[in-house]
């Protein structure tokens, strides 16, 4: 159970906050969370990696209120240069971000429609990125699989139960 003091209470991963009979928010980070993130030089397809970046920086500009802004952006800048992305990568992404949301804040966000088709392709780096010009051709958007997962290596399934064995296994209705 979680115990709120002087007008502030962590709930899911925000903090709060009772401001002048108002409420405002801050990020907030449980002490189970592991703080890891994609780390730049891994092999991914870089829109997952600036997708790391992404995520962050609009976790911070849409969810926590302006007055806690800077504390988090730094926060965020430091914890991606511990997983090596270059300072010009992260800066740049934020200033993309803070134009979108300034300029679309009063749009109404439009949700990826299911309808959408996708080109979908192994990601092996310099030889996938190739494809993107085909995709867009055929009006279809790129994305990249992962091959080598770890399910693939370590495949430790359930053991199989007779039918029998599975009936009444979490409810049973009495007669």
């Amino acid at each position: 159970m979680e115990i709120g003091s002087r007008d502030r209470i962590n709930f899911l991963d925000l903090t709060i906050i009772v401001y002048y009979n108002t409420i405002i928010f801050d990020n907030y980070n449980k002490p189970t969370c592991s703080g890891r993130f994609l780390n730049f030089y891994s092999h991914h397809p870089p829109c997952h990696k600036n997708g790391v970046v992404i995520n962050l920086v609009d976790r911070i500009l849409i969810l926590s209120h302006p007055q806690f802004h800077e504390t988090n952006l730094r926060n965020c800048i430091r914890t991606l240069l511990n997983y090596c992305y270059p300072l010009s990568t992260i800066f740049s992404i934020i200033n993309n971000r803070l134009k979108y949301h300034s300029h679309n804040s009063w749009q109404k966000k439009v949700p990826l429609v299911a309808a959408d088709k996708f080109f979908t392709i192994p990601y092996v780096k310099s030889i996938s990125e190739s494809f993107v010009p085909v995709a867009s051709c055929l009006n279809k958007k790129t994305a990249y699989t992962i091959p080598n997962t770890l399910n693939k290596f370590i495949n430790r399934g359930k053991d199989k139960l007779n039918h029998i064995s599975q009936q009444g296994v979490v409810y049973k209705i009495l007669e």
